[in-house]
């Protein structure tokens, strides 16, 4: 599953897609910077892809595949 594929992510790949620590994105959801669901049980997040796109916008990180492109960042003909 890629970018255009998921409405939520994992706190592990939205790490990875933002560039900052597993432990930061809790830290950012729980303060409302990023926003998705949390099951009550686990405690596990999951991150919505529009708060992440918010997040990358607001704090200038490139990501790493545009919206309606393609991996590699160039759009298909």
């Amino acid at each position: 599953m890629g970018w255009d594929d998921q409405e939520y992510f994992t706190t592990k790949e939205a790490s990875g897609i933002l560039g900052i620590s597993l432990a930061t994105v809790q830290r950012y959801f729980d303060l409302g910077y990023l926003w998705g669901e949390k099951n009550p049980i686990t405690n596990r997040r999951k991150i919505h892809k529009d708060s992440i796109k918010n997040l990358a916008e607001k704090s200038g990180v490139k990501l790493p595949i545009a919206q309606g492109g393609t991996e590699n960042g160039k759009e298909e003909k």
